[in-house]
């Protein structure tokens, strides 16, 4: 007789084992997904409604400007001697900024000054040879009178009245040839000072002086270096001018006016006030942007031309106006939303917005006053509980 054997049972298929475990763990991230949904409280800082004043304000990028700025440099091309100042140096107009090597143009001035008193000594000469010759003309005349005379009463013969009559000519010719001699040196004269002033000139460029009051911004130069016109030794502003240049849409032009005030934040720096002094009367075709010049207050510290700020300009304060945080704004399909905590949850409710002042937007439609609002509702559900902070036990 066979003895019967029991067959051991199969073992489970590998395949239907992971397929199971997949299964559960994807119903546990969707059960713990649906608890922190719906179950789970979220902490979300909140406000209540009220009507308030509202400044309605518009901002832009600026950057630190100065109306009254110069390029200090040199007409002459020479080597730098001294150089007097140094970045942020105060300076006032006609102070030494620095000196050009002048041993040449001295030398120069003294060549056309010795010109000059040459040419004055020319006109002595020539004022010397006139008078001589206008006693020439003097004397020819009264020759050429005796001899006519003579001549009439027939004591003198025809040529010697004609020598005469030529000797008169010819001292009249040698007269307005001495009176063109002076006008000659008169003129070479005048020249000659002109040169001496246009040396001195040069002599007293080479000296380059600050032509505003003001603070030295750069220096580019030093001493041995060459420059020439049109080469910058240094830069001078006066602090008195400094703006602030903002940039805007052309939108808002017809709102501003000079005289309204402004915060401008300095990149890095502390807020200071401002007011309009400028409206810029043309538009970037490109950006459509225009310019507002803003003179602040007081100066930022450590302030530096080109410096980089926000300027928002004050436009008007409204009153009892219902306003959120600008953060509390959220967008779905593209409409502005905002979060409310209605019975310890969080629902959604498409508002109409307004105006933008400082960091609130104004709502127009949409809530109420009392409405309790989430200001950061980023992360938040339909239907999710939320909780003030400090409220969970």
């Amino acid at each position: 007789m066979t003895e019967f054997i029991p067959r051991p049972p199969s073992r489970p298929n590998r395949r239907s084992r992971r397929g199971l475990l997949a299964l559960l763990a994807i119903a546990a991230l969707i059960a713990g997904s649906a608890a922190d949904r719906w179950l789970a409280p979220r902490t979300a800082a909140r406000t209540t409604l009220r009507p308030s004043d509202l400044t309605i304000t518009v901002s832009g990028p600026a950057t630190l400007e100065a109306t009254r700025r110069s390029s200090v440099g040199s007409r002459l091309t020479g080597n730098v001697a001294t150089m007097l100042v140094d970045r942020n140096d105060v300076v006032t107009r006609g102070r030494v900024i620095a000196t050009l090597e002048a041993d040449d143009l001295e030398r120069q001035l003294e060549s056309a000054r010795a010109s000059a008193r040459a040419a004055e000594t020319a006109i002595a000469v020539a004022r010397a040879d006139e008078a001589r010759s206008q006693a020439a003309l003097t004397n020819a005349r009264a020759n050429l009178g005796r001899q006519e005379a003579l001549l009439q009463r027939g004591v003198a013969t025809a040529a010697t009245q004609d020598a005469a009559q030529s000797t008169y000519r010819q001292t009249s010719a040698d007269l307005e040839r001495a009176k063109a001699a002076v006008d000659q040196a008169i003129a070479q004269a005048a020249a000659a000072d002109a040169n001496v002033e246009l040396q001195a000139v040069k002599v007293e460029e080479a000296t380059i002086r600050a032509p505003i009051d003001g603070v030295v911004i750069s220096r580019s130069r030093w001493i041995g270096d060459t420059v020439g016109p049109g080469t910058e030794i240094a830069a001078i502003v006066d602090p008195g001018s400094i703006v602030f240049t903002t940039r805007l849409d052309e939108s808002v032009m017809a709102r501003l006016e000079p005289g309204r005030t402004a915060t401008v934040r300095p990149s890095g720096g502390t807020p200071v006030s401002a007011a309009i002094t400028q409206v810029s009367r043309s538009v970037d075709a490109e950006t459509r942007e225009f310019t507002v010049d803003l003179r602040p207050a007081t100066l930022p510290p450590n302030w530096a031309i080109g410096q980089r700020a926000v300027a928002e300009i004050t436009i008007a304060t409204r009153t009892d106006v219902l306003s959120v945080p600008i953060g509390a704004i959220d967008r779905r399909d593209g409409r502005p939303t905002v979060w409310l905590e209605l019975d310890g949850r969080a629902w959604p409710r498409s508002v109409t917005t307004g105006e933008v002042g400082g960091d609130r937007i104004e709502i127009v439609s949409g809530l109420a006053e009392g409405d309790v609002v989430l200001t950061e509702p980023r992360g938040i559900w339909s239907g999710m509980r939320v909780e003030a902070a400090g409220q969970r036990r």
